[in-house]
This record gives C-alpha cells, structure tokens and sequence, in this order.
C-alpha cells in the first residue's frame, strides 16, 4: 500500500458513510409516504405486504451497518492520524499531511494558507509521502489493508 492509498482510507470511509446516510434518508422518506391499511374489514395477508414493517426492518439494518462503517472510520482516521504526527518535526510537512487528506484542502489552497508557493507545497508533500510510506511499510507496523 502506498502513503497517498493509506492516507485516502479517511476519505473513502468518509465517502462510504455520507452514501450510507443518503440511502438511510431516502429510506426514512419512503416509510413516511407509505400508508397503511385503515379499513375497518382486515384481511389476512402475507407478511411481503407489511411494507412499513419491511421498510423499518431494512432502516434498523442499515444504521447497524452505518454504525459498523463509524467504528472503522474513526479506527482508520485515528490510525492514519498518528502517522501524519509522526512528521511533528517537519511541521510543514505534518500540516501539509494533516490539512490535504484530514481536512480535505486542496494544495493550492494550503500554499495559500501556508504562505509557501505551491511549487515547494508540492515538494514538501512528495517528501512527507516518502516518510509516511517507509513508516507504514517497516516491519512491525500496523497498516489494515481498505
């Protein structure tokens, strides 16, 4: 695994549970338009027509799995965090790390923040990729595979 793979992990489970949000709502809006039965007369029928229960059920099952995705999400970021501290002695380098793949800036926004021209931002980045990979890639590291 690449340093820029290991460090988009944030990104993707980011990516994964805004998705899984977007379904869960559109899930919350569909049970609301659906109606149930009110006639006095009830008839027996099957279960697959209980489209409220069905639908709740289906609700109940995604904010498990949403609430799974959170747990890893906040693992990974956590993890991929401690590395990008790692760099704390090359603070241009950590906050370039930090601000691009935790913060979600782009580059020539972080020159601007930073003061540096985006050429040395470039740089400095292809330098702190190169540190971040040979700490996921030493033996003993922990680096979970996405």
């Amino acid at each position: 695994m690449t340093a820029e793979e290991f460090l988009r992990q944030i990104k993707t489970y980011d990516t994964l549970i805004d998705c899984k949000c977007a379904e869960l709502q559109s899930l919350y809006d569909l049970v609301t338009r659906i109606t149930s039965t009110t006639d006095k007369e009830v008839v027996q029928t099957s279960g697959a027509n209980d489209k409220v229960g069905m639908t709740v059920a289906k609700i109940v099952d995604l904010q498990n799995e949403i609430n799974e995705v959170v747990d890893e999400y906040v693992d990974i970021k956590r993890h991929c965090i401690s590395v990008i501290e790692m760099l704390r002695d090359r603070p241009l380098r950590y906050s370039i790390l930090h601000m691009h793949f935790v913060q979600y800036k782009g580059y020539t926004e972080i020159a601007a923040e930073t003061n540096y021209s985006y050429k040395w931002i470039m740089d400095e980045k292809k330098a702190a990729l190169r540190q971040v990979e040979r700490i996921i890639n030493s033996p003993g590291s922990f680096v979970r595979e996405g």
